[in-house]
């Protein structure tokens, strides 16, 4: 892949820390949505997770209309 490339997908995906931040949790909270399937991530080939931003952003958007109930 050209280095452009990889630099464009990287913007696109968040860390769990970055996750964990956005929402005012612990990356052990992010780690159990994703293994509870609320959260859909992927792994790097090091076993770092990573999560789509357009995925999380749908995320925060659901709980923001369940918080409005």
């Amino acid at each position: 892949m050209k280095k452009e490339k990889i630099k464009k997908m990287k913007r696109h995906l968040l860390t769990s820390a970055d996750v964990a931040k956005m929402f005012d949790v612990t990356r052990a909270t992010v780690n159990l949505w994703n293994r509870k399937g609320i959260l859909k991530g992927g792994r790097t080939l090091g076993g770092q997770a990573r999560y789509h931003k357009k995925d999380i952003q749908k995320l925060g958007k659901e709980l923001a209309v369940l918080s409005d109930n």
